[in-house]
């Protein structure tokens, strides 16, 4: 019988645990999840805004039935098409950073064990 309140006290000590938070963001988008990323369903993802990432030269992979573009490159595409002055000079992919230390430095984050 004392085993379970053990478990009780242990359950409710790593509740209460204070935690950092880690911001999330999509990096790719597709058909299947334009509605949670960029708000919009699959149709109009698959016949509006292909089309017009692929007009504005941004690159879209073709895997079977299934298309996927960079999340900046979407919104990059939507942007010029809502303001032609606001062009990006360079396209979102160009900007793929190179390994894991570029990425966690676009998060003002480093690789754990190096210094600056």
């Amino acid at each position: 019988m004392t085993r379970p309140a053990a478990k009780s006290a242990r359950a409710h000590r790593r509740a209460s645990t204070t935690r950092s938070v880690v911001g999330v963001r999509s990096v790719m988008v597709s058909q299947l999840t334009s509605e949670i990323v960029l708000g919009c369903n699959a149709r109009r993802f698959l016949e509006e805004i292909v089309p017009a990432v692929e007009a504005r030269g941004f690159p879209v992979a073709r895997v079977g039935k299934l298309r996927i573009a960079s999340v900046e490159d979407v919104e990059s595409a939507l942007l010029v098409e809502r303001n032609p002055e606001d062009a990006p000079e360079h396209p979102a992919s160009e900007r793929t950073p190179e390994n894991v230390a570029d990425v966690l430095a676009q998060l003002g984050r480093r690789v754990a064990g190096r210094r600056p």
